[in-house]
């Protein structure tokens, strides 16, 4: 599986913002992975870690939806009365 493991391809997303987010208690990714993984991503990046499993948490989710709205440039829907 080497040749397809992503630490190979992540640094080629160049000038491209990367929100990078792993769990801390993560079975299939071991914390020196995703490091080695979050060091070859080029810049700008940002790496954000949770205190959860391997399906990140609530936090990890809403933080993303903000993130990508953020940079899509989205307009948050009104639930104005």
């Amino acid at each position: 599986m080497a040749p397809l493991d992503p630490v190979n391809f992540i640094g080629k997303a160049k000038s491209v913002p990367l929100l990078l987010q792993f769990a801390t208690n993560d079975k299939f990714i071991a914390k020196n992975k995703a490091g080695l993984f979050a060091n070859s991503a080029s810049e700008p990046k940002e790496l954000r870690w949770y205190e959860a499993e391997h399906e990140l948490n609530t936090q990890a989710v809403t933080e993303r939806i903000t993130w990508l709205e953020t940079q899509l440039k989205l307009a948050v829907p009104s639930t104005g009365n």
